[in-house]
């Protein structure tokens, strides 16, 4: 049981590894400001975007998010729907572990419909 714990440890570990630097590449090239310029460019529309750039399976997603959230550039619905589908690594985990290709679109797209409804509700208060 070691041995087999041990061998999952490790692929899931190469699997976030490899994730991360591909995201962090992507990330590179467009540039926060231009993200940052999307989604401050339409209150609504960035509840959606924030909520897409959550899924994203890094921290760094959200790490993103609360910067651009400090630097005034994302409003505070923003960052609450993006940081609610936020689940850091999770994502990546769970379409590596679970082969339910259904369930695990399921899952994300909850995530996702609940994350913008819970940032249009932090939009009317905030």
């Amino acid at each position: 049981i070691l041995k087999s714990a041990l061998k999952h440890t490790l692929q899931v570990t190469v699997f976030i590894f490899v994730i991360t630097i591909v995201l962090n590449g992507v990330l590179e090239v467009v540039g926060e400001d231009a993200l940052g310029e999307f989604l401050s460019a339409n209150p609504v529309l960035s509840v959606f975007g924030s909520a897409l750039v959550g899924l994203v399976p890094n921290c760094a997603a959200s790490i993103l998010l609360t910067q651009l959230y400090a630097a005034g550039q994302l409003s505070f619905a923003g960052a609450v729907a993006g940081l609610s589908t936020s689940a850091g690594v999770g994502l990546a985990v769970l379409f590596r572990a679970n082969k339910s290709v259904k369930q695990n679109v399921f899952i994300v797209g909850l995530l996702y419909v609940l994350g913008v409804c819970a940032g249009m509700v932090a939009g009317l208060f905030g």
